[in-house]
């Protein structure tokens, strides 16, 4: 027997293959999930599974990947999934036996500053903005984003319309808006601060959020790397206290140590780990798809379809484009 049939890494793919995700293979023991929603992760060739028992008392095996957008289902080596599977990116949910669940991201965290927002607000008769800006996550419900609307451009760009609001009656705000007006004028003040954007995307790797002073660059390092950078800015002129505001909401919603980002960084790494996998060959951009609307070469998203997957089936156009050009 020739050596490489121990060290080729083509030799080993193809092991893969033909023999470890093409027959029988141990998984585990029916001990190792004793109780309904127990469950184990499990390395099935290149394959990550899920042996979990399911309200039946049956033992299932799934491909660890939420058919959605691929994301890893449980990043554990074991525990309890309750009573269903529940996706951490964007909450699909599922039964133990892989049926979807009938039934968005960042609510835990919104929800317990909301609660303390409201137990200081009882206490002292006003919270601090601060857990505003995480509370606003839970109080921004899901039928609230769908009432947000997105314009899709031609070669991928795209505007996310709707902010959440962040615009309180505070003395540091009505300073800066008395500063905007001496600087522009009541007129044109209103209208850049009523600029109705939460984000702009500039394809392939720009996300501007001017209300909340951040420039996000993701930057591709190698198929199962990306770097991405958060840059926050100062606006020219403004009171001290605005930039202070500003990049006390990037510390509490974008840097590496909050919950926010943090969940979002997670998803991303999850969503590699489960495409990994031969769950399915696709990924799915088809929520509301066949409803948008077309006006002079841009594409607008439905009414109450705020949460249309229109921006990425954009992207994808353009990177199918892209790619045919060949240049």
């Amino acid at each position: 027997m020739r050596k490489e049939v121990y060290t080729d890494p083509q030799i080993f793919d193809l092991e893969m293959e033909r023999i470890h995700e093409r027959y029988w293979i141990y998984c585990g023991h029916e001990s190792q999930v004793p109780k309904p929603g127990d469950y184990t992760a499990v390395q099935i060739g290149r394959q990550p599974m899920l042996m979990v028992r399911g309200n039946d008392k049956s033992v299932h095996v799934l491909y660890n990947r939420c058919p959605h957008r691929g994301n890893m289902m449980c990043g554990d080596r074991h525990g309890n999934t309750g009573e269903f599977f529940r996706c951490s990116y964007h909450a699909w949910t599922f039964q133990h036996d892989g049926a979807l669940h009938p039934s968005v991201v960042h609510q835990s965290t919104g929800r317990a500053a909301y609660e303390v927002e409201k137990d200081i607000a009882k206490k002292t008769g006003k919270a601090p903005l601060s857990y505003h800006m995480l509370s606003a996550f839970a109080t921004v419900t899901i039928d609230k984003w769908d009432n947000f609307q997105t314009l899709n451009y031609r070669y991928g760009h795209c505007i996310l319309t709707g902010y959440m609001g962040l615009r309180p009656k505070d003395p540091d705000t009505l300073a800066y808006e008395k500063v905007m007006h001496k600087a522009y004028g009541k007129q044109r003040t209103e209208k850049i601060l009523g600029v109705n954007i939460h984000h702009v995307l500039i394809y392939p790797g720009l996300s501007v959020q001017s209300p909340l002073q951040q420039l996000r660059a993701v930057r591709p390092l190698g198929v199962d790397k990306t770097l991405t950078e958060i840059w926050h800015f100062r606006l020219k002129g403004a009171p001290e206290p605005i930039y202070r505001r500003s990049l006390a909401y990037y510390n509490l919603v974008n840097s590496p140590a909050t919950m926010i980002n943090a969940d979002d960084l997670e998803n991303f790494w999850k969503c590699h780990q489960g495409l990994a996998s031969n769950g399915g060959d696709w990924v799915s951009f088809g929520r509301f798809h066949g409803r948008d609307i077309e006006k002079g070469g841009v594409v607008e998203t439905g009414p109450n379809m705020g949460t249309s997957e229109a921006p990425m089936r954009n992207q994808m156009k353009a990177w199918a484009e892209y790619m045919g050009n060949g240049r």
